[in-house]
């Protein structure tokens, strides 16, 4: 099993398109936004799941890290993100979406399974 990690850093995707899922990226593995990083997705869209991004696992958003999506839709389900597994945000972190939808289907701002 392995992951995506983002850790003390800094990552912007603006303008991107996928046919299916994520978006801004996609990831089989489980993502996580560690040690004060900034992940920040605009204006990005997906034909199926996951506006801004998909993880096909876990989601963490960790130690005072922020994930903002905005301007993000998907055509089916989750507008801004969808992830497959838990997702947990702790330790003084944030997730800002706004103006993201899901055409037809769940999860105008996220959906998780």
């Amino acid at each position: 099993k392995g992951r995506t990690l983002i850790s003390r850093s800094t990552v912007s995707i603006e303008k991107a398109t996928a046919r299916q899922f994520g978006g801004g990226f996609n990831s089989l593995d489980e993502v996580v936004i560690d040690e004060m990083s900034s992940v920040s997705i605009s204006t990005s869209r997906s034909g199926q799941q996951g506006g801004g991004f998909q993880t096909d696992r876990s989601l963490q958003v960790s130690n005072s890290s922020v994930l903002s999506l905005e301007n993000v839709t998907a055509g089916n389900h989750g507008g801004g993100l969808i992830a497959l597994g838990e997702v947990d945000i702790v330790g003084y972190s944030a997730v800002n979406i706004s103006n993201s939808r899901a055409e037809s289907g769940d999860g105008g701002g996220f959906d998780t399974e």
